[in-house]
């Protein structure tokens, strides 16, 4: 993502409670949980963007975060339908939130969007910690 996004000179923060946290799914769909977060923040962040993973009661969270402008509550639920975008100024298909959200569902999660802590939006998933599929996806490697 870095490199895709070189000439906005952004800011991509990770944090991890453990470097060997795995996904137990498939890695192409991780891969697209992720990358469509991330793009998603990329392009409307200001100068930042935070990554965050972590375990809570047995339920992976991953937690992406923008400093770029506020979707007011009211329109979070539009932004997850396919080509929901809040601001059609800006050139975007309209699927990765929604990509997101029916990856989420095929491993019993969801991904819920709120106000981030640095003014931006604030896009968590959580996914069953005890899903079994065929090969675990070290988390780090995808960013």
């Amino acid at each position: 993502m870095k490199k895709l996004n070189v000439d906005r000179d952004l800011q991509f923060i990770y944090q991890s409670d453990a470097p060997t946290m795995t996904f137990q799914g498939e890695e192409q769909d991780f891969k697209e949980i992720l990358g469509n977060l991330i793009d998603n923040a990329a392009k409307w962040a200001n100068r930042k963007v935070y990554v965050s993973v972590f375990f809570e009661n047995a339920q992976l969270h991953v937690r992406v975060e923008d400093d770029g402008p506020v979707i007011a509550e009211m329109n979070r639920l539009q932004v997850l339908q396919r080509s929901g975008r809040p601001d059609e100024s800006i050139f975007d298909t309209g699927l990765g939130l929604a990509i997101v959200k029916e990856l989420c569902g095929l491993y019993q999660g969801h991904l819920k969007l709120e106000m981030s802590g640095i003014s931006g939006l604030a896009a968590t998933v959580v996914l069953p910690g005890h899903t079994v599929h065929v090969k675990p996806v070290n988390i780090y490697h995808c960013i």
